[in-house]
């Protein structure tokens, strides 16, 4: 970013976290100290909840 930082945050699909993590880091040029992409569910992915 010119003349300042920015810090990404996005939770989603697995796939949806991957293409927006990519961009961020190779497009933008924002490091992995400023970017969190989390990947919350797969697609199709079944599973049990803690709670």
């Amino acid at each position: 970013m010119p003349n300042g930082s920015a810090f990404g945050r996005f939770a989603a699909e697995a796939a949806a976290a991957r293409i927006v993590r990519e961009h961020w880091r190779g497009t933008v040029g924002l490091g992995r100290d400023e970017t969190l992409a989390a990947a919350y569910w797969r697609r199709g992915a079944a599973g049990l909840t803690a709670g």
